[in-house]
Parts: structure tokens; sequence; C-alpha cells
């Protein structure tokens, strides 16, 4: 026998130790069971891994199985998703700007961003509170929005009414002796 393999002496789990130390077994964490509301599939979680992480990712993490999280794990982490924002970001299909559907990669998991408010939030790329997200956008509706969000003093409802489509051109006004806008076609000398 090497020296690691000897019994210490005295040891016996469940026995007190002769350092005045009790040895306890460990237990085998018991799983949880639930059924995930994005794929319907049932899955598992362990409640002693959920003990240090905050009420709404343990919400999320008993609610959304491992599978439907993980290709958007980086995400939901870094903007403080709860189960509701998690849910909406992986069923995401639209974009909530443009209303275009959301491209896709080899892997299935939609190239959507996270939108959130940067006057809120003003810690760049690396995420936000998690109270101040606005939506699921394309990269390019996200990198507009956040153009006009850095413009100082803008009115977005004038820049809204701007945008907007303009009604289809009237025709113009006949008025009474032939004239058109005002013109009476006799003073004009055509023949």
């Amino acid at each position: 026998m090497t020296r690691a393999n000897l019994p210490l002496p005295g040891f016996e789990p469940g026995k007190v130790a002769h350092l005045g130390y009790r040895i306890a077994r460990r237990r085998r964490p018991v799983p949880q069971s639930g059924v995930c509301c994005v794929c319907n599939q049932p899955h598992e979680w362990y409640e002693e891994t959920l003990a240090t992480c905050s009420p709404a990712t343990q919400e999320m993490m008993r609610l959304i199985c491992v599978l439907c999280r993980a290709p958007y794990k980086s995400a939901i982490r870094r903007h403080h998703l709860n189960a509701d924002w998690a849910r909406r970001l992986i069923l995401a299909g639209t974009c909530d700007l443009c209303g275009e559907s959301l491209e896709r990669d080899g892997t299935g998991r939609h190239r959507g961003v996270v939108d959130h408010d940067h006057h809120c939030c003003a810690m760049g790329n690396s995420g936000s509170c998690g109270q101040c997200v606005r939506g699921v956008l394309h990269p390019r509706c996200n990198m507009i929005v956040g153009k006009v969000e850095a413009i100082e003093g803008i009115d977005l409802v004038a820049v809204s009414a701007y945008l907007a489509p303009t009604p289809t051109p009237t025709p113009p006004l006949a008025l009474p002796g032939g004239g058109v806008g005002g013109y009476a076609l006799a003073s004009m000398n055509i023949a």
C-alpha cells in the first residue's frame, strides 16, 4: 500500500474525527423536474445549483430547459433577462421594429439582438440591467435605433411624423370659370 491509500486512523463516516471535525456524508442532489415553456419537453434542474442565482434567474432556469437556453446563453446573461424576456428572445421570429423575419444561422439560432435603452444602461457592449430591455431587433435596426438615440435633443415624435408615409396627393382644385389652381384659361391665351 502506498502512503496515499492508507486509511486514516479513527476515520469513520459520520463519526467525529480526531481533530474535532465531524465528517459528514455528502448528500446526492435530488433533481427537480418540469416542462420547458419553449419546447414543451420535460427537463430537470437541481435546486442546489439555483441557490446562488438571482430570483429571476432561478425562475428562468426552472421554466426553460438547457437545450433551449444554450444558443442564447450569453445574451440572456449579458442583459439580465428574466424568464419572460428569455422566452421572448428564444421564440422571436420577427424584428420588433420593422416586422421582417429574423435570419437563422446553421444551428437554427436567429440573428436577432436584444435592444435596450442606452440612457438607462450606458454600459456599452457589456449589456444592460434587464429593466430597460425593449425588444428583439435585426442588428441593422438596432444600429439605427442606437444612432438615433445618440443624437441629443432630437424630437422623436417629429421625426416619426416626418417619416410617416405621405398621403396620396389630391388633384388640383378646379375653379369656376374653367380655371385650375387660380388661373383662368382665357388669360393664358392658349389656342
